[in-house]
């Protein structure tokens, strides 16, 4: 199917994050950081704690766009260098659980994240649902 670039409604839409429900049944969610919805940072230093809570924000998004983790089918993790991979592998396997079909995931190791230094990580994922 192409990727229809118009979306029906923003679900979600904060300063650093957005959730597009697309016609073709994708639902798109861009730059999810490890933050409660007040904005604080969650899980300085702790790249487990912070992969954990970025799970969290991308599981309320897909609930708001109708949709949930066994909907993901891509991610994008973008890891700041230096952090053992290890422990956000952990914590993806905690919240996935044993849901069959994980998602294709693609990790990139960067020098540093745009919101600043107290970010280690930050997750695009795309979920399609059947219509």
């Amino acid at each position: 199917l192409p990727l229809s670039l118009s979306y029906d409604h923003r679900v979600i839409d904060g300063a650093d994050a957005a959730v597009f429900r697309l016609k073709n049944g994708r639902v798109i969610e861009r730059h999810s950081l490890p933050q409660y919805l007040d904005g604080e940072i969650v899980g300085r230093g702790d790249l487990a704690a912070q992969t954990t809570q970025i799970l969290r924000n991308i599981e309320t998004g897909l609930a708001a766009a109708g949709a949930g983790l066994e909907h993901l089918v891509k991610l994008n993790i973008f890891v700041v260098e230096g952090h053992d991979l290890q422990s956000g592998f952990e914590a993806f396997q905690a919240i996935w659980g044993d849901r069959p079909n994980p998602p294709l995931i693609t990790v990139a190791v960067v020098q540093a994240l745009g919101p600043g230094p107290d970010f280690l990580a930050e997750i695009d994922a795309i979920a399609v649902v059947p219509e």
